[in-house]
């Protein structure tokens, strides 16, 4: 692994949160949208799911001259098990991604199942259970199950999905054509700190998980502490968790210094192409904060402000979905905690 990728554990200065952040574009797209995910599997053409306040799933499109339809109302999503006529309910986040050739949805069962569905999904869209992860105890098999919601990204003809069990350790499972593997464990997240042995390092909400060209990938986690959490896939092996940092704060009473401020929601990442990388969460006074790898080092985190409301800004409930719909492009959607779905769009 590219050295340069982890060796910067609290990374460069941050940005002085306590001016206004530069603004940036957002624009409404609707209200009482939830949880939003994105997907392309055109270039320039999206598709934007989500829940309503009653758990309907939701459906957005646009087309690529950034013209919106929908939301459209599809039903409420359940779950079935190869021969099982049972209905399972789907956890209300979902993540997306396409293999190159088709778009997918995939999501989590409350018991900890992994969900998929094709897209465009039909009314009453009915994922396909594909059972819970297992441990092997002592020759036979404990199901573990999913305790957050998938991250998964994908190229090629291929889906890699991401979780967390209830004791913290990572799990990748691989989709391949019309099969996917079995979940393999890659480790408990975990820091060296002062030269001592790695320790374990408890972490908030869910993984996020992008590919590069080439097939490198990177997931991402937001620890307790908020500090950004990264692993990287050089095509052969994976790297040990390594810090990224959290964004630094310069009070107002006292600027002559700055103080780290912690990350407060989970994250979100897309490639826009080549080996670069952008990372994003929600800062801490619920802005949206980036940082970006652009194949040779990271830069800062970067503030993008918050949504308009009147003469104030909105924060960002925590909820939000990043996309690269064509080179070079990312898009950003965000729910507000007043219920506004928020596009952020074209970022370079």
């Amino acid at each position: 692994m590219d050295s340069r990728l982890t060796a910067n554990g609290s990374g460069p200065p941050g940005p002085d949160l306590s001016r206004e952040p530069r603004a940036a574009r957002w624009q409404a797209l609707a209200r009482g949208f939830w949880c939003p995910v994105a997907v392309s599997a055109a270039p320039g053409r999206i598709a934007l799911y989500g829940r309503n306040a009653a758990g309907h799933l939701l459906r957005m499109t646009c087309d690529g001259d950034d013209v919106w339809s929908g939301p459209d109302a599809l039903g409420m999503p359940t779950a079935h098990g190869d021969g099982s006529d049972v209905a399972v309910p789907v956890d209300w986040q979902l993540a997306a991604a396409s293999d190159g050739t088709r778009a997918w949805l995939v999501a989590r069962s409350p018991d900890g199942a992994l969900l998929e569905l094709q897209c465009p999904p039909d009314r009453e869209p009915a994922f396909r259970s594909l059972g819970t992860p297992a441990l092997d105890a002592g020759g036979s098999a404990m199901p573990m199950g999913l305790a957050t919601a998938p991250a998964v990204c994908g190229s090629d003809g291929r889906l890699d999905a991401f979780a967390l069990t209830a004791s913290g350790e990572l799990l990748q499972a691989v989709r391949t054509g019309d099969h996917w593997g079995e979940f393999q464990g890659l480790g408990r997240p975990s820091l060296q700190v002062a030269g001592r042995n790695p320790q374990p390092v408890a972490v908030q909400g869910g993984p996020a998980a992008c590919r590069c060209e080439g097939g490198e990938m990177a997931v991402f986690l937001v620890a307790q502490s908020g500090l950004l959490l990264f692993k990287w896939w050089d095509g052969t092996s994976w790297s040990d968790f390594a810090s990224l940092g959290s964004p630094e704060l310069r009070p107002a009473h006292y600027p002559a210094v700055t103080a780290a401020a912690p990350l407060t929601g989970p994250p979100a990442a897309c490639s826009p192409g080549g080996r670069r990388l952008d990372v994003f969460a929600r800062g801490p006074r619920g802005e949206l904060m980036r940082r970006r790898w652009n194949g040779e080092t990271w830069g800062r985190f970067e503030s993008l402000g918050m949504p308009p409301s009147g003469n104030a800004r909105q924060p960002l409930s925590g909820t939000y979905s990043v996309l690269c719909p064509a080179p070079g492009r990312v898009d950003v959607f965000a729910s507000g905690t007043d219920g506004v779905l928020w596009w952020l769009g074209h970022l370079s």
